[in-house]
């Protein structure tokens, strides 16, 4: 076995850029092992004190975005002249494996599952519209590259935003030598294409790409090469999601709408405000709470015999990742042979690097072409999650009136005009898992989340800590209560 200092080195996992991803052990004191994933700088730049610069501030922008929604950042360190990076382990797969496997099984991924996911990922981006320096000054963080090769999804459940390689801050100027900036060309929002200046809503623009290709079941910029692709991503002609997708909600068909609206100026904000849009959807609509559920969708898709060990696949991973440079803030498409056009046309493109941008230890191969557009298949299943086998055994007890959870549900969208609903925004200390009805409404701090009026029993959780705590809180309509709940005096 290799070794770089305390991490032993395990297969290679993926390849591309100017950087490999391994599968990798911490080793500690009497037989202590931690699994994580090492991003090794290759040999070829290793040596180049500008490259290596670029690496080491990567790991410096990564390490300070602290949130469960965002792959972590363990260690920056060297030995030698190899430089690399430790991140932390995800067990599971890439949003895109998730949708080929789907789709190869003719399993339908409800709407209010799209939602969930995205509505995650937001929050993960949310951290990094949000970042502050040391200083405690706002410095944003865009991540340029969201796709769903940069969303990956745990088998227990967990949403996380991968790869804020060469993001680039907007106060800092050393990130880059010219403003580099990535992206796959079909989810590059239409500033990004035309190499304009970029802000969060950029980075909505992208999760809404994913978001409105969760829901159609198809590309949503497709072309016969790069070039072709930009072209219809500057112009932002987008369809109406409920024009190609039997089934969506009107309220998300208007989220969608606004989070890929052409102007920066018209969508939400950042990731913050995508994520609470899809928070009170979900809350609103009348659905099963398994259909949501990361977890249980997984499972379902991947049985334990397709969970391999980690380290057990050692096949090189394809990159799609491609880099485009301007001089001010870049663009990024797939090298192709028409980036000579594509310099003229888009300021200037030249492929740089590109970086493996997957945590994962293992998943199979893309599988592109699965994800083709066209109505699904006659054959094609509606996802149902299996019934709980024990309504005690939940992680939530409703210490109220029980939820039946099998009851049949009508789909039909409930009207925020018609229904009573108020806005609560809760935070506890130390932080905690907020719960309604059996179902998760997210961690605290939680702003504008919206509840049906009357008193409402809420459980708060801290796995950490192992502090639990019931509480009531009323709900007034049109009006919005403000919550905290102090954790550390429960046993």
């Amino acid at each position: 076995m290799k070794f770089l200092g305390k991490y032993e080195l395990g297969a290679r996992i993926a390849s591309g850029g100017m950087a490999d991803i391994h599968h990798a052990a911490l080793c500690g004191a009497d037989g202590f092992r931690r699994d994580v994933c090492i991003k090794l700088i290759q040999d070829q730049f290793s040596r180049d004190p500008e490259f290596a610069g670029m690496f080491a501030n990567e790991a410096r922008i990564a390490a300070g975005i602290h949130h469960r929604n965002v792959v972590q950042v363990i260690d920056f360190d060297r030995e030698g002249e190899i430089y690399f990076i430790v991140m932390e382990y995800i067990f599971g797969r890439d949003l895109r494996t998730v949708i080929d496997k789907a789709s190869s099984l003719g399993v339908f991924l409800p709407a209010v599952f799209s939602a969930r996911v995205c509505m995650e990922a937001g929050r993960g981006l949310g951290a990094a519209h949000k970042f502050r320096a040391a200083d405690g000054s706002l410095m944003p963080v865009f991540h340029r590259d969201v796709s769903p090769h940069n969303i990956l999804l745990s088998f227990s459940g967990d949403v996380k935003i991968a790869d804020f390689g060469i993001a680039r801050l907007r106060a800092a100027s050393s990130v880059t030598r010219s403003g580099m900036l990535k992206g796959k060309a079909g989810y590059m929002s239409p500033e990004q294409a035309k190499g304009e200046k970029l802000d969060p809503a950029s980075d909505v623009f992208s999760l809404g790409v994913v978001l409105w290709e969760m829901l159609a079941r198809g590309r949503l910029f497709s072309g016969g090469s790069d070039l072709e692709i930009l072209a219809k991503v500057s112009r932002a002609e987008i369809p109406d999601i409920s024009s190609v997708a039997d089934g969506v909600p009107v309220e998300l068909a208007e989220i969608v709408d606004r989070a890929l609206a052409f102007r920066q100026q018209d969508r939400y904000q950042d990731g913050e405000e995508f994520s609470i849009a899809l928070q009170n959807f979900l809350h609103s609509w009348n659905h099963k709470v398994e259909d949501e559920s990361v977890q249980v969708l997984m499972t379902h898709l991947f049985p334990e015999s397709e969970r391999a060990p980690s380290g057990e696949k050692t096949d090189v991973i394809r990159s799609e990742t491609a880099t485009v440079i301007n001089k001010d803030d870049g663009s990024s498409a797939k090298p192709s042979k028409s980036n000579r056009l594509m310099k003229i046309l888009f300021l200037a493109l030249a492929v740089i690097f590109g970086s493996a941008s997957i945590a994962l230890i293992y998943f199979h191969e893309p599988g592109f072409g699965t994800f083709d557009a066209g109505h699904p298949s006659q054959q094609q299943q509606v996802y149902t999650a299996p019934p709980k086998e024990n309504q005690q055994d939940s992680d939530v007890i409703n210490k109220g009136e029980v939820v039946q959870e099998d009851v049949e549900r009508k789909p039909a969208v409930i009207s925020k005009k018609a229904a009573r609903t108020g806005k609560l925004s809760i935070n506890a200390n130390p932080w905690a898992h907020v719960f309604f009805n059996n179902r998760e409404l997210g961690t605290t701090p939680l702003r504008m989340i919206e509840l049906p009026v009357g008193n409402q029993k809420l459980i708060l959780k801290n796995p950490e800590t192992g502090a639990e705590r019931e509480i009531t809180v009323r709900i007034k309509a049109a009006e919005e209560s403000k919550v905290t709940v102090d954790l550390r005096k429960v046993k």
